[in-house]
């Protein structure tokens, strides 16, 4: 098993590589805390693989955490609501007022 050492959006990432069959090389490390694991048929194909899924992992990852902001909605522009009770009802049951 060998190291490579991967530039990622000018971070530096350290990917093992190693050899799974004949023609078949594993680079596998993590990146922003997730396990990315390519292959290649060759050890510099196998790494450049690795490299081009962490670029596809941060676009990704980038534009679902921008749709999720849009989706929320802001709780703090909601009126405050509070729970009561009715002079009509018994004290069993609360309703909204």
């Amino acid at each position: 098993m060998s190291q490579h050492t991967v530039d990622v959006s000018g971070r530096h990432y350290v990917v093992q590589v190693y050899q799974h069959a004949n023609n078949v090389w594993i680079a596998a490390g993590v990146f922003l805390g997730d396990q990315l694991r390519t292959r290649g048929s060759t050890a510099k194909k196998a790494v450049r693989a690795w490299q081009k899924a962490a670029v596809y992992h941060v676009t990704t990852k980038d534009s679902i955490r921008r749709q999720i902001k849009k989706e929320q909605p802001n709780l703090f522009s909601l009126p405050p609501r509070r729970l009561g009770m009715s002079r009509t009802q018994s004290p069993g049951k609360l309703t909204e007022v």
